[in-house]
């Protein structure tokens, strides 16, 4: 059930978001690849096309499993593309990586009534 830009959209870059780790989640230097793949992830979502978006972060996630941001937005980017289902699992993760994700936090509220 594709959930309505109006009531899901989020844009990575507004207030709410903040900018590509600079670190691991082991707090590392992030690899290469994990900034390239998260900053591709991140162009695709701001341009509307989740499933590359999705694509992306899982590659970025691929290098760094722990990524509380990487996470996030994957699970965002599989919320805007109708998956729900997948986008409460990558957003509880944020949230078990970063209590204090408020978005991560908000859109998994609102996932979980409309799966009720």
């Amino acid at each position: 059930m594709p959930v309505s830009r109006e009531d899901a959209s989020y844009d990575p870059s507004s207030g709410g978001g903040e900018p590509a780790p600079e670190t691991s989640s082991t707090g590392e230097p992030g690899s290469g690849l994990f900034q390239a793949y998260y900053k591709e992830g991140e162009s695709a979502f701001k341009r509307g096309r989740f499933r590359d978006a999705v694509a992306y972060f899982k590659e970025a996630l691929s290098q760094d499993p722990d990524s509380a941001a990487a996470n996030k937005y994957l699970g965002l980017a599989l919320m805007e593309a109708g998956d729900l289902k997948g986008a409460q699992t990558y957003l509880s993760k944020a949230l078990e990586l970063d209590p204090r994700a408020a978005v991560a936090r908000e859109k998994l509220e609102f996932i979980q009534a409309r799966l009720k």
